[in-house]
């Protein structure tokens, strides 16, 4: 019997072009959900996620305290800011999140540097990525996601409008 990792590796085609529900209903794991995953392993305390997207599924998945953030009003998001300037205080969570959306921000730095602002001493900042080729193939082909037509219509620039 196939494990189901080898069988994601060699499916992962399938996994880039369509959304998480398709690709879970194939049997397989969905970029997003392992990178949610991923997370849930590491997030500790109270967790802000920048760029939560629709459904602030992280924090959904995380089921403890959390916040998510994002720069469109999307369906469960908590807070709608554009991450460049956190209404929070300094020293706020234990972690920091940015699954798949660290790349719309135009200035790292400043978002670094506010992140940091906001995250407790010894508190962890995960960023989670796909492959800049796959990333860009499925930025090309995602004709089903909401939030990737607005980014690729420049309106989801985290750093630009509010």
């Amino acid at each position: 019997m196939i494990s189901k990792a080898i069988k994601d590796f060699i499916f992962l085609p399938l996994r880039i072009i369509f959304d998480h529900q398709k690709v879970n209903s194939f049997g397989l794991t969905s970029l997003y959900d392992e990178r949610i995953n991923i997370c849930k392993k590491f997030a500790q305390g109270k967790v802000l996620d920048i760029g939560c997207g629709e459904g602030n599924e992280f924090i959904k998945a995380y089921g403890k305290n959390g916040i998510g953030v994002d720069l469109f009003p999307w369906q469960g998001v908590d807070v709608i800011c554009n991450g460049m300037k956190l209404p929070f205080k300094s020293n706020s969570f234990d972690t920091i999140l940015f699954i798949g959306s660290f790349n719309y921000f135009q200035d790292k730095t400043i978002m670094l540097s506010e992140s940091y602002r906001v995250l407790k001493q010894q508190g962890l900042v995960l960023i989670t990525m796909i492959n800049p080729i796959f990333c860009y193939l499925r930025h090309k082909i995602a004709w089903w996601d909401k939030e990737q037509n607005i980014t690729q219509k420049g309106q989801g620039a985290f750093g630009q409008g509010r």
